[in-house]
Formats: C-alpha cells, structure tokens, sequence
C-alpha cells in the first residue's frame, strides 16, 4: 500500500469518526428525550399516547443504531457502520417535525405526522379531577368556545365541569368528561351525564 493511499485511508476514517461522533451525541439526546418521557408515561401519565409510541421507536433504533454502528467500527466496517448509524435519524426527525411550530422547521414539515395521528391515545388510568379540567380545556379550545372549564364535580364515572368567561361569568355550557375512556362533550347546563355514553 503506497503512503498516499494510507493517508487517504486514514482522513477517510478520521473524517467518518467525527461525523459518526456527531450523529452518535443526536442520537444519545434523542435517546435521553424518549427514555425521560417513557419514564413519565410509566409513573405519572394518564395515557399512552403516539408520543409514547415515537419515544419507544427513537429509543429502540438509537440503541440499535449504536450499538450496530460500535460493532462495525470496531470491525473496520465504514459502510456497514454508516448505515447503523443512518437508522438513528428518521424518527427523532418525524418527532421533531411533527412538534416544532417554528418557521425553522419549513425543510422538514414533509416528515411530520398528521395531527389526527398525533392525537391518538388509550387512557391508562380513570382521569382525575385535574386530568378532567385538562381534558375540558382542550375540548373548549378545540371547540373555538371562549371559555375555561373549572370546578369538577364526580357524577358516576363522568366528571361536569362549568365553563367560564375570561370575567369569571357561568357560561352556558357544561362540559362533561368520561373519567374511563377521556372522551369529551360540551353540552347545555344540567343536561344528564348519560348524554355521553
């Protein structure tokens, strides 16, 4: 092998490694993200939602993409270990496009999910008073209404919470929340909880 060939070699590897150490110090963050917001699924949420669903895929090809990536390296394996390395970037990027609302984020708005996909969950455990004002919250904004829900009160397995004006005015509505499945439904003041069922 000739000296120049060698160097060649050798800035070709040095060249990969720091490219690799970029990608690898992406996925490790990206791998921190999922596992953190695993861990509040775990013990805090009251849901399993898709964002459970892209932390558990970022996490497992970080993992594998590093560990692959490693193995090959060691092996002196540059392409087999470009493309370990490759699998790390496509959910963090669909994470990321799909979350960020900055004009930033243009090039890669392609690659995020469709909001309907996003708002996809499975209840965990029965929705307490404060994941039933949430709930409430999110169904009034989703509804454009101008108000706030406040003061839940249990009937059965639904909790009634009033709306209110941004004055602190009863509003004309109740929202009622199923504390089992968290489905939603803005209704007329002292309709009956069974409208939900």
């Amino acid at each position: 092998m000739s000296k120049k060939t060698r160097w060649t070699r050798i800035v070709g590897w040095v060249l990969f490694a720091l490219l690799a150490l970029y990608f690898a110090i992406g996925a490790m963050a990206a791998i921190w993200g999922g596992a953190d917001y695993l861990w509040y699924i775990a013990t805090r949420s009251d849901v399993f939602d898709a964002w459970a669903v892209l932390s558990i895929l970022t996490v497992v090809a970080g993992v594998v993409g590093l560990a692959g990536a490693a193995f090959w390296i060691w092996r002196r394996r540059m392409a087999y270990a470009a493309v370990f390395l490759a699998l790390t970037i496509p959910v963090p990027m669909v994470v990321e496009a799909s979350r960020c609302d900055w004009y930033g984020c243009a090039p890669i708005t392609w690659a995020a999910l469709h909001p309907e996909m996003l708002a996809w969950q499975v209840r965990l455990r029965e929705a307490d008073a404060d994941a039933a004002e949430g709930i409430a919250y999110n169904t009034l904004r989703l509804s454009d209404m101008p108000y706030t829900a406040s003061e839940p009160k249990r009937e059965g397995r639904v909790w009634r919470l009033q709306t209110r004006t941004d004055q602190d005015v009863r509003g004309p509505h109740d929202v009622l929340v199923d504390a089992k499945t968290g489905r939603a439904a803005v209704v007329p003041v002292g309709a009956p909880a069974s409208l939900l069922r």
